[in-house]
């Protein structure tokens, strides 16, 4: 079972959409960016995202800062859809927090946890 915490804008929406999309292959909490970051440092959850308005200011600030720069990535900007292969790429380099833009929650959320199950299998 992968462990997702959740953050940010939208945390219920996000939190549900990881739900929806992992089924009984995930497990979800939306927590305060500080306690979702903490809780993948220390081993109590395996992936983390958020959402903001851009993407990657607050909704990575804090992951940033307690996970470092290179467990972070942008997966949507504004006005971008979020693409399977520069997701495996960022997992494949250890990345394990994911920032993503509110309008894009439905979509980049489903595309980050189907990528996720398909590698654990």
């Amino acid at each position: 079972m992968l462990r997702f915490v959740v953050a940010g804008l939208n945390k219920d929406k996000l939190a549900k959409t990881v739900a929806a999309a992992g089924g009984n292959r995930v497990s979800v909490q939306a927590l305060s960016d500080i306690e979702a970051a903490l809780q993948v440092k220390n081993g109590q959850a395996d992936y983390y995202m958020g959402a903001c308005n851009t993407g990657g200011g607050a909704a990575l600030s804090m992951a940033i800062g307690i996970l470092t720069f290179g467990k972070c990535a942008t997966i949507t900007k504004n006005g971008e859809r979020p693409n399977q292969d520069i997701i495996k790429g960022h997992i494949q380099d250890g990345v394990v927090a994911f920032g993503m833009t509110v309008d894009s929650i439905d979509e980049t959320a489903r595309c980050i946890v189907n990528v996720l199950l398909e590698r654990q299998e």
